[in-house]
């Protein structure tokens, strides 16, 4: 089920893990993402850290980058369904 807490990888966002913030809503089903990305120097936004072990795809200091969070679709084309039917 696609709702918080859900972390998945999209090959058209490059390497970053991502992970939902909102239940999805509206005609398409929009929700809210944020990826998830090292910390350099201990992080630009500490707010949320990550540390090796907290998830398996954490292999050293990570952070949540909510200025990069992104609105996306579960419905429809490029949305999260169409683009999993892909393999992506």
């Amino acid at each position: 089920m696609l709702g918080p807490g859900a972390a998945f990888f999209f090959a058209v966002s490059g390497s970053h893990l991502w992970v939902v913030l909102t239940f999805p809503s509206g005609d398409r089903g929009e929700f809210l993402m944020v990826n998830l990305t090292t910390a350099y120097g201990g992080g630009e936004d500490k707010s949320c850290l990550l540390n090796v072990g907290e998830h398996s795809f954490v292999k050293h200091l990570s952070e949540m980058r909510y200025k990069d969070a992104r609105v996306w679709w579960r419905d429809g084309e490029n949305g999260f369904d169409d683009l999993l039917k892909q393999g992506q």
